[in-house]
């Protein structure tokens, strides 16, 4: 088995030019770990690499051990632990996420002449991470990384349709609200889309619709629609094209072919 010695670590030797900054040495600790091949990485020459002791490099890696963000050897040498990898697990999903979304993105934009958003649903947080704009003059522009309410607006509505009475009663909303919301998401559920007539932003409206990763919502396909544009008829234009996108997204994610 590999000694301390038998691994070149690969982190950064500062992080930002701050080799005396705490948050600097974790994250090179971090990306040291993330690098590190069969064997893991030693104490010693990460010490060396950062030009800190090794009781320090040992804490650090104490500690993330403690948190199971790494996992220490027989050896004495560290590996990334189940957290670091589930960091990775997540952040490449992510990342195919938007690999597959961006052509079903276009596509839906050049049908739906309006702009259309990507969010993804993990850790309790729906958040927005894509998005294909149209070229219309006036148009609603929503932040990428921005957070997104589960009880408001379509993105977060098709989301929580699909999660079970226990999420809607953790928003602990009121009574009336709550009794409202239910029934909106009954038909959000029946019809396959959400539909959103000013609730986050007064002159827009939304129509999105979720999409699934082992049977469950991993976040929404977003229309959004200046108010002054959307005709009576919105819903069932806009509906039907978000559903089918998400629906598309759902297959590609899964590697299942359309039904």
């Amino acid at each position: 088995m590999a000694g301390e010695d038998d691994t070149e670590p690969t982190a950064a030797a500062d992080a930002g030019g701050k080799k005396d900054s705490t948050t600097a040495r974790v994250v090179a600790v971090l990306d040291a770990l993330a690098r590190a091949e069969e064997g893991g990485v030693g104490v010693r020459q990460l010490a060396t690499v950062l030009g800190v002791s090794r009781s320090a490099v040992h804490r650090v890696l104490q500690n993330l051990a403690d948190l199971r963000v790494a996992n220490a050897l027989p050896s004495g040498n560290y590996e990334p632990g189940e957290v670091l990898a589930a960091w990775a697990t997540f952040l490449g999903y992510r990342q195919n996420v938007l690999e597959l979304s961006k052509g079903l993105l276009d596509r839906l934009v050049e049908r739906a002449e309006e702009t259309a958003y990507l969010t993804t649903f993990a850790g309790g947080r729906l958040t927005t991470v894509a998005a294909a704009e149209c070229d219309r003059p006036v148009r609603y522009v929503l932040p990428i990384g921005g957070r997104l309410p589960l009880e408001r607006g379509a993105a977060g509505k098709a989301v929580l349709a699909h999660l079970g009475e226990e999420v809607l009663t953790e928003l602990a909303l009121p009574e009336t609200e709550a009794t409202r919301l239910r029934a909106d998401l009954a038909e959000t559920r029946e019809r396959g889309y959400a539909v959103s007539i000013g609730e986050n932003i007064p002159d827009a409206c939304g129509f999105a619709a979720a999409y699934f990763t082992n049977g469950r919502p991993a976040g929404s396909i977003t229309v959004t629609v200046p108010r002054y544009r959307a005709a009576d008829d919105a819903a069932d234009r806009f509906g039907p094209l978000v559903k089918d996108t998400a629906r598309a997204l759902t297959n590609l994610l899964t590697a299942r072919p359309d039904d």
